[in-house]
């Protein structure tokens, strides 16, 4: 079909019922980009700098823009051959350490693009990390601490008034790994207590092996333990268990059809599809502003609670969330 069409066709194998962990999707799927897309590069571009990413606002230019870079998107927003010249850039960065591992890994070590060895920017502790990396895989650690005192001087402030705001306040996060570790890391650095979370899955080491890389080890590094904390592909009677339980100042999830529960309890909740949002300094104040409004505006919520039907019986409500996960 390739010699019909004219065009490159990649088999992704990847049925749901062979794989226990979700994200074996996003490895298949990069395989085969990896082996039938991506071509040998001809030459290096010192200015362009791969980010491997879900979707969302473009974040990146402004940051890679006082090294003299741009960014290269994969896969949204590329093209084909965006794509096949990947392999021509200085490095690769990454939205999420799950997502982004087997193609940072294989761009690495198949076509020589160095993969960035630390976990995405979330979080000031872990920005600072990131823009350090960049400046010294590109030799220049001059302009990653310049960049860094700038922001810190522009958002530093803001940031610490939203600590204030949220100080003695309790969150609960239901997210894919990495991503979910890394809204933990930022609703820790906002000044949250995280009381509780439900990730999807658990990748104990990374395609490039790297302990950098591991937002969870980071974040319990960077702002401590999280209590409640389950791996639970998606398994809503669990998270409503424990959201009763808990009854959190604010639930974020990740995915669709999940901040539903949050709100028949009558707990304000939030969805972000935006990866990027929460990302960096700036990221930080964003992101509390608009917790700040889904907090305070919570007459929805309220109302949902007193006239939603909840299918949960009070016996359930009654049980510890691990019930069925129990021998016997």
């Amino acid at each position: 079909m390739e010699e019909e069409l004219g065009i490159p066709i990649v088999s992704i194998v990847c049925e749901g019922f062979r794989s226990k962990v979700w994200t074996t999707g996003f490895d298949a799927a990069y395989h085969g980009i990896a082996r039938k897309l991506i071509k040998k590069a001809e030459q290096r571009k010192d200015n362009v700098i791969n980010v491997i990413n879900f979707w969302g606002s473009d974040r990146f230019t402004d940051w890679f823009k006082p090294f003299g870079c741009v960014p290269n998107y994969i896969t949204p927003f590329a093209s084909v051959n965006k794509l096949a010249h990947s392999s021509e850039a200085a490095l690769t960065v990454q939205a999420c350490s799950t997502l982004g591992s087997y193609l940072g890994a294989a761009l690495e070590q198949e076509f020589g693009v160095p993969e960035l060895p630390t976990a995405p920017p979330y979080g000031i502790a872990q920005t600072d990390r990131w823009f350090r990396a960049i400046g010294k895989a590109l030799g220049k650690e001059d302009i990653a601490e310049q960049v860094i005192a700038e922001k810190k001087e522009k958002y530093l402030k803001k940031i610490e008034e939203l600590r204030e705001k949220f100080k003695g306040k309790r969150a609960f996060v239901t997210a894919g790994a990495a991503h979910g570790h890394a809204l933990m890391a930022v609703l820790g650095e906002l000044g949250f207590d995280v009381v509780g979370g439900s990730i999807f899955h658990h990748d104990s080491v990374y395609d490039s092996e790297r302990k950098e890389n591991d937002q969870l080890d980071l974040r319990l590094s960077d702002y401590g333990d999280v209590q409640n904390y389950r791996v639970c592909s998606r398994q809503e009677y669990e998270i409503v268990n424990a959201l009763n339980k808990l009854h959190p100042d604010i639930f974020i999830s990740r995915h669709y059809g999940m901040s539903l529960w949050g709100a028949k309890l009558g707990i304000p909740s939030i969805q972000i599809d935006d990866e990027h949002f929460c990302m960096g300094y700036e990221g930080l104040v964003e992101y509390g502003k608009r917790l700040i409004n889904v907090m305070e505006n919570n007459e929805f919520v309220q109302n949902l609670h007193k006239h939603a039907i909840n299918p949960y019986t009070k016996w359930w409500f009654d049980q510890d969330p691990d019930y069925f996960k129990k021998e016997n």
